[in-house]
């Protein structure tokens, strides 16, 4: 809100509560007048469909065909990268949220790493998930230049001290 973003990536096995976690940052966030942008990797069987979580979250704030002939309209790279920037500037305050990192395609990662570095300078922070289990050490999704929060299970101690906070007894 303050003038400088950040990117983030939030790490976990399946089933930790990465999207729980997501899912409250977004209501937060949207409960204080921020623009809420949420798109999701999916997992293929062959090739990934470049750009895919962008257009998912892009579609609430703007017409995105197919993002071959929006690549094609733009030019270049570069242009669409920056044509996503200036949309994102758009709407901001923006929170940008994108499940799943761990099935990207090259495409989207080289824009996540593109807007990791853009959202520095605008009111913009770019959330991205993905499965630690699935994801080895020089994976792509490891180089990208975000601080990282690693999810782990709650140890007994842990889950007595959330009980005992939630109970209207002790």
């Amino acid at each position: 809100e303050a003038g400088s973003g950040s990117a983030c990536l939030v790490a976990g096995p399946a089933g930790i509560g990465k999207t729980r976690l997501t899912a409250e940052l977004a209501e937060r966030a949207s409960a204080r007048g921020t623009t809420v942008l949420t798109g999701r990797c999916i997992q293929l069987v062959g090739a990934g469909l470049p750009y895919l979580p962008f257009v998912d979250a892009m579609r609430a704030v703007c017409e995105w065909p197919d993002p071959g002939s929006v690549l094609a309209q733009v030019g270049s790279r570069l242009a669409l990268f920056e044509a996503v920037v200036a949309e994102l500037d758009s709407v901001a305050p923006a929170l940008v949220v994108l499940e799943d990192l761990q099935w990207a395609d090259a495409s989207t990662l080289d824009m996540v790493a593109f807007l990791a570095h853009a959202v520095r300078e605008r009111r913009i922070l770019l959330v991205g998930t993905y499965r630690s289990e699935e994801v080895r050490a020089g994976d792509p999704v490891r180089r990208l230049d975000a601080e990282t929060l690693v999810l782990e299970p709650l140890t007994p101690g842990d889950i007595d001290a959330l009980v005992v906070a939630r109970s209207e007894t002790p």
